[in-house]
């Protein structure tokens, strides 16, 4: 799903693949492979990803909910620890809708 999600914003924005792997540090086609795969991406590179890309919504990327991009404001400032934060809110809130289903 995140995968999926990464694709749509970069198909959007007019990102291709190989230029979103250069962007984020990631090997040569280790998006693809995953994108075709339906394979996962970890936390570390989700908070690069985000970093790298402030305008997408760490809310939407994650659970898909909102908007797929942050209002501008919210773009200023954006440092690796702003991203870990807001990362980790929107982690917290899937486990507790999760929690909350059970």
């Amino acid at each position: 799903m995140v995968v999926e999600r990464i694709k749509e914003y970069l198909d959007y924005k007019g990102i291709s693949v190989s230029a979103f792997e250069k962007s984020t540090g990631m090997s040569n086609a280790s998006f693809s492979k995953s994108l075709k795969s339906g394979g996962s991406i970890g936390s570390d590179k989700l908070e690069t990803i985000l970093s790298h890309y402030p305008d997408l919504s760490a809310e939407w990327l994650v659970r898909g909910e909102g908007d797929m991009l942050r209002p501008k404001a919210d773009r200023n400032s954006h440092s690796l620890e702003d991203v870990s934060r807001e990362l980790a809110q929107v982690l917290r809130k899937m486990v507790d809708s999760n929690n909350q289903r059970t």
